[in-house]
């Protein structure tokens, strides 16, 4: 009977040391490819005439590394154009090369980002190591004030899209139901 308690016991630590031993290399391999953190544009100053300054935030507990964002102003899309190429097609994008940003810190660009309407729309794609992720950035003047909402999303191998991040400034205009509309 003891034989079967001590047999018990040193299965349920082993199993312990299991577990532990999995989660180390779990944080070895979000510390060499970013884990599950992802990174978003930040409006910081949506004030000066034309256009707003932004910096990158990483929003997780790992570095991102060889981060890149394409920044689509869907301003462009609202008139029509006829575009013979993908190249004409993607001309008005950003491309950003933000590299490496350590865990919750912020990377300073040098990007600005046009404000050339009342409403500015912006989807921005982009990838780093531990893979792709999408934001949804809308800028909207109010009697002068810029107000800003944002959704981080990620699209995962099976079309589930996840919600990673939200920010929405309180007085950020909502349709009837109280949500913005993306």
């Amino acid at each position: 009977m003891w034989a079967s308690v001590r047999q018990n016991q040193a299965e349920r630590e082993l199993r312990a040391k299991s577990e532990e031993i999995a989660e180390l290399n779990r944080q070895i391999a979000g510390s060499v490819t970013g884990g599950n953190s992802f990174g978003r544009l930040v409006v910081t100053r949506p004030v000066a005439g034309d256009s707003a300054t932004v910096v990158f935030s990483n929003e997780g507990r790992f570095p991102l590394y060889e981060v890149e964002a394409r920044i689509a102003n869907l301003d462009k899309f609202d008139s029509p154009q006829q575009t013979d190429s993908l190249q004409d097609f993607l001309a008005g994008d950003t491309m950003l090369r933000i590299g490496t940003v350590p865990p919750n810190a912020v990377s300073l660009l040098d990007e600005r980002l046009p404000l050339t309407s009342e409403h500015v729309r912006f989807n921005i794609f982009f990838s780093a190591r531990n893979g792709f992720w999408t934001q949804q950035l809308r800028l909207r003047r109010i009697d002068g004030e810029w107000y800003v909402a944002s959704e981080v999303s990620k699209t995962e191998d099976d079309s589930t899209r996840t919600s990673l991040h939200e920010d929405v400034s309180p007085d950020y205009p909502r349709n009837e139901e109280g949500k913005v509309e993306w």
